[in-house]
């Protein structure tokens, strides 16, 4: 989580801000999963509770949309993140998050930038 203080200072000191955590997607009852790497198809199929257990697959991989049982969208995984603020005007965050279901992996990084620094600089 990234927390932000209410103050600032002027003196020299950088903040270095890591962090991990767990996930759980724990569905119930019949669930629609709607892909967003899948090419669209006319029909979307409906998949039997025996049809869902394989591992490390998504259904999403094949199929636009999928309608099934809950374990279609049940996932679990883990996530690790570090922020360093390098100025006063901005921040530079980046992380890693992994899902142990399906064995996907996806990188992220963002820039936040402290418009107020910007807009009131030179002024009390």
């Amino acid at each position: 989580m990234i927390f932000i203080r209410p103050y600032t200072s002027l003196a020299f000191a950088r903040a270095l801000e890591a962090g991990a955590s767990g996930y759980v997607i724990v569905p119930s009852g019949g669930q629609t999963v709607y892909s967003r790497v899948a090419a669209p198809v006319r029909q979307p199929p409906v998949l039997p509770s025996r049809a869902v257990g394989r591992a490390r697959r998504g259904v999403f991989e094949e199929n636009n949309v999928t309608t099934g049982p809950a374990e279609i969208a049940r996932d679990h995984g883990l996530s690790a993140w570090t922020r360093i603020a390098p100025s006063s005007t901005f921040d530079l965050c980046g992380g890693y998050s992994r899902s142990m279901r399906f064995g996907l992996d996806t990188v992220f990084f963002g820039i936040e930038f402290n418009v107020r620094r910007f807009v009131y600089s030179g002024r009390p």
